[in-house]
């Protein structure tokens, strides 16, 4: 909904946390968000306290050669008056196995370096950093460096 995505947009705190966010300078408004939800494989998620939106989140689904599939956990954000509090973690479970109800079998993150926070969240959702040799074959055609994660979507479990 337009009020909700302005909102989301509103919780990245400055021009550099958007950027990582978004992969742009401004703040994406509500054309922005369906635009993100309408491309294929796109699954947005909001989590809703008391009437307010606390995280954001979106699982893309891709299905490789092989019949494989393969998600990617994407654009998380948590409200900033409730970081640190286990939000995050909670929705990241909720996204792994929702992931893995619509066929993933592994599941991936990319975060910028800087993103301490987030880094430390996903090590507790289960997550793991990629080896050095796949990382460099991840960025390579990305726009800049991204620290690589994944897990397996078999071990799926509640992080609520």
């Amino acid at each position: 909904e337009p009020a909700s995505a302005a909102e989301v947009a509103s919780w990245r705190r400055d021009a550099r946390e958007l950027e990582h966010w978004t992969k742009r300078r401004g703040r994406p408004g509500a054309d922005d968000f369906a635009r993100w939800h309408a491309e294929a494989g796109v699954y947005p998620y909001l989590l809703w306290l008391e009437r307010a939106p606390i995280p954001y989140a979106e699982v893309w689904i891709e299905s490789e050669s092989g019949g494989h599939t393969e998600a990617e956990l994407a654009r998380i954000v948590v409200a900033p008056s409730l970081r640190g509090a286990g939000w995050g973690r909670g929705l990241v479970g909720l996204l792994v196995e929702a992931a893995a109800r619509r066929g993933a079998q592994r599941i991936w993150m990319r975060v910028v370096p800087e993103n301490a926070a987030a880094l430390a969240c996903y090590a507790r959702a289960g997550f793991e950093r990629v080896t050095c040799e796949e990382e460099a074959a991840l960025n390579a055609p990305q726009p800049r460096t991204y620290l690589w994660l994944r897990r397996n979507a078999s071990e799926a479990r509640s992080e609520r």
